[in-house]
């Protein structure tokens, strides 16, 4: 992807006007929205209120209550600007999250058009600085008429690989740097 001038969006993420309808909490913290998209924060992420600026820390209990009151909110805009990402929500508040040096600091998903599984994308920050972009399309732009054919495989595949990347890794457990090579050993603390 070229580099964009400082106020010019590297990308827009198909999530205007979508509502959230349900907020995760694990390692991560996940939006769901209803067309089915999602958003998992694995990095620190700011809310920007009228009321005040809160950091979340995915993983950390004490921190996580701010973000409960976007479940029901709608998104205004999803936006990333350099290395950050920003959603934009009805009720004002700003959710931004600034890629890590090191690791994927989110990963967005979505049903794409029609909301068909296998019409899906998936779009991670990278430790790089880069987007990385997958889309569910097979050469021709057309989709086979068993559902069951490879598209739909590989977008779950897809899923189920970043799941268990995010099952064992994690920023707390890992050095500076992590990749998929590194583990989480249960018997250490």
């Amino acid at each position: 992807m070229p580099p964009s001038a400082p106020d010019e969006p590297r990308a827009v993420l198909p999530f205007a006007g979508r509502e959230v309808t349900r907020v995760e909490f694990d390692q991560a913290v996940g939006l769901l929205l209803d067309d089915g998209s999602c958003l998992r924060v694995e990095a620190p992420l700011t809310l920007v209120r009228a009321a005040g600026t809160d950091v979340v820390v995915p993983g950390e209990v004490s921190t996580l209550a701010p973000a409960l009151p976007l479940f029901g909110r709608t998104v205004s805009t999803a936006v990333v600007h350099a290395r950050t990402l920003e959603l934009a929500f009805d009720d004002g508040t700003l959710l931004r999250v600034v890629q890590g040096p090191s690791f994927e600091a989110w990963t967005a998903t979505g049903p794409g058009r029609d909301r068909r599984e296998r019409d899906g994308w998936m779009m991670v920050s990278t430790g790089s600085g880069r987007l990385a972009v997958w889309r569910a399309e097979p050469a021709g732009g057309r989709f086979p008429a068993d559902p069951g054919q490879a598209p739909a495989a590989l977008l779950s595949l897809a899923a189920c690989f970043a799941a268990c990347l995010t099952a064992r890794t994690s920023a707390s457990d890992a050095g500076p740097v992590m990749s998929a090579t590194d583990r989480r050993d249960p018997s250490s603390p």
